[in-house]
């Protein structure tokens, strides 16, 4: 009941405020018959600019993409003559924030995507330096990803953190992600052991194949033997959606083809799976070269592991290599 009550006092506050704005705007219109309403002023603006920034993004997909970012400068020199007049005007309250932020944020985004990276992060950095805003974890997440493509991976991790720190819990994917990104910065820099204490608090909160493929390269980087068999055994449990629809890669699409033709949908998740089959495969080789004291010993722990698991063809493959062992060795008869 508390704060049932709080929430009813806060609301009556912004009604009054609400009022008190709507006398201003109206004074201010009486005040001079021949100056423009105000409030038109504004609405007209904001719809102006709304529809700038929707154009810019309908433009870059069309691929025109100079007349995209024209049109965003447009958005974004239009919301600052809004600006100064309010200012002018001593109505700088009304000034839409949201809509300045977006407009500026639609520019840096389209300047990142024409890579255009130093004008892109000129326009983040005022983002940052600008008022407060919810969606100002984005900014930082893009800044990151700039810095990341110009090989300046210091300045990407750095980012990368702030966003974390401001990103909310409603967006835990992207934070995942985000953390992702930390991971392979510090790979790049052949951190190696950073970059496996990141992956592996990605792992403990939201497993994936690619993050624990990233996270045996890093071990294996390090030498780590027992941590890396650990990981490769949690990593062949990992559930995924073609763990329950089929065993067989093939006959999966095969299966989907019939049933739902050539939904592209359906052949995202069988490249998805067929990508997810190559990883566990290359993992599996790479933890038969370290698993025991010789490769054929290596070659069974990991058979061994496989039983039982989604990864059949996997597991078969494993076999045929490591007869080939056998055979390249000499062993025939442990081969058969």
């Amino acid at each position: 009941l508390g704060a049932f009550g709080d929430t009813q006092n806060k609301f009556g506050t912004t009604q009054n405020k609400l009022r008190e704005a709507q006398v201003k705007l109206k004074e201010k219109t009486h005040s001079d018959r021949n100056s423009v309403d105000p409030e038109q002023k504004i609405q007209k603006t904001e719809n102006e600019v709304n529809k700038k920034i929707n154009d810019s993004n309908l433009l870059w997909m069309e691929e025109k993409h100079s007349e995209a970012l024209e049109k965003a400068k447009e958005a974004v020199n239009t919301m600052q003559s809004l600006e100064r007049y309010l200012e002018k005007s001593d109505l700088k309250e009304f000034l839409n924030n949201e809509l300045l932020f977006s407009a500026s944020l639609n520019l840096a985004t389209l300047l990142e995507k024409s890579e255009l990276w130093n004008e892109a992060l000129a326009e983040y950095s005022k983002l940052n330096s600008g008022k407060a805003n919810e969606s100002q974890f984005l900014v930082r997440i893009n800044m990151g990803n700039i810095y990341f493509k110009q090989g300046k991976f210091p300045m990407s991790i750095k980012m990368y953190k702030m966003a974390l720190d401001m990103t909310p819990q409603k967006f835990s994917g992207l934070k995942y992600k985000t953390m992702k990104n930390i991971g392979h910065a510090y790979v790049s820099l052949n951190e190696f052991s950073e970059a496996a204490t990141v992956y592996e608090e990605i792992q403990s909160k939201s497993p994936d194949i690619e993050t624990s493929y990233n996270l045996l390269l890093c071990l294996y980087s390090l030498g780590n033997r027992e941590k890396i068999k650990q990981v490769f055994c949690e990593m062949i449990k990992i559930e995924t959606f073609w763990n329950i629809a089929s065993d067989d890669l093939s006959d999966g699409i095969e299966t989907n083809k019939q049933i739902f033709g050539d939904d592209s949908i359906i052949s995202d998740l069988m490249m998805r799976k067929a990508n997810c089959i190559s990883l566990i495969t290359d993992a599996s080789k790479l933890v038969a070269t370290i698993a025991s004291s010789t490769i054929e010993d290596g070659y069974e722990w990991v058979i061994e592991a496989l039983k039982g698991s989604s990864y059949k063809s996997v597991q078969a493959e494993m076999e045929i290599s490591k007869a080939l062992e056998f055979i390249k060795n000499n062993k025939i008869d442990e081969a058969i």
